[in-house]
């Protein structure tokens, strides 16, 4: 798309005119080659979409990203020049971090700042998890909902489960071995359930 200067957009403390390629406001944001951003500059709206570029080595989570990024995009050109003659300049600030990665689970969690004008801006927050074995987008409530714990058929836990489990096993058994001052020490974990 085209893409141009904007002078009708509130500009950062330091009045620096905002990037039309990742037009970011506010100081203290992420920056540098471990972050990537799609964005857009337009006389309707500005969109920045920042996430960690380490995101892009788990296929799941790179892809979710992306159709996020779209799917915010093809939103927000909507809604801003839905309402008004002539449309109210609108911002959309999606910053995402990656908050862990296991060998079974990642996990990635979103700030959305927006404004279009008013007394305020609106504030959303986001996340997603990616079972990394099957390299799928998980629903929360795979890993969490009473109903979903237990196969029913053949009475297993459910992978997010196993996988949930398997971490945490590992992580309390490393942390009692390091505060035992003992590497073979045995720890009975405890179902997360």
């Amino acid at each position: 798309g085209l893409l141009l200067a904007a002078p009708a957009f509130a500009q950062d403390t330091a009045d620096k005119p905002l990037d039309p390629i990742c037009p970011r406001q506010g100081d203290g944001r992420p920056t540098g080659p471990e972050w990537l951003c799609n964005g857009q500059l337009t006389r309707d709206y500005a969109f920045a979409f920042v996430y960690p570029a380490a995101a892009q080595t788990i296929p799941a989570l790179k892809e979710a990203l992306r159709a996020q990024a779209v799917a915010d995009q093809a939103r927000l050109a909507l809604e801003a020049t839905a309402f008004g003659d002539p449309p109210q300049p609108t911002t959309w600030d999606a910053e995402w971090r990656l908050d862990a990665v296991t060998p079974e689970l990642a996990a990635a969690s979103g700030t959305i700042l927006t404004f279009s004008g008013g007394a305020h801006g609106g504030l959303e927050y986001r996340a997603i998890l990616i079972d990394r074995r099957d390299d799928r987008q998980l629903r929360l409530n795979e890993l969490f909902a009473p109903n979903l714990f237990e196969n029913s058929l053949f009475g297993r836990k459910i992978r997010g489960i196993r996988a949930v489990q398997a971490s945490f096993c590992r992580a309390l058994t490393a942390q009692v071995r390091t505060r035992r001052e003992d590497p073979a020490a045995q720890v009975t974990c405890p179902d997360i359930e």
